[in-house]
């Protein structure tokens, strides 16, 4: 039980990281600019770029989620790819989940022995 827990926080993690990572763009270039040469990113560059670079962001997450139910159960000569697209679909998530309720419906039995 304690190792499909893990494995369900881990899928959750990764399906978070790679929805998330896409955002992180922006507050990344801002904060790196201005540790690694000083610059003032809001007074370099004009907001609409900024704003452009969150929408792209909003527009690839949306791309990649299409993408992966579009492409679902058709790569499997590369299995690093599905479990990406899986997780982007977040049908690994669900799988976790169901696996999760079947052991523990499973406890809940009464022992027939």
């Amino acid at each position: 039980m304690r190792q499909r827990a893990l494995r369900l926080l881990r899928v959750r993690i990764v399906k978070w990281t790679l929805w998330l990572s896409p955002l992180l763009w922006t507050p990344l270039l801002i904060v790196g600019l201005e540790g690694i040469l000083d610059l003032n990113v809001y007074e370099a560059l004009p907001p609409s770029y900024l704003a452009a670079n969150l929408g792209f962001g909003l527009a690839f997450l949306a791309m990649m989620r299409w993408l992966a139910r579009r492409l679902e159960g058709r790569l499997k000569d590369s299995p690093r790819l599905e479990t990406l697209m899986d997780y982007l679909a977040g049908r690994s998530l669900t799988q976790a989940k169901l696996t999760l309720k079947e052991i523990a419906d499973f406890e809940r039995e009464p022992s027939t022995v």
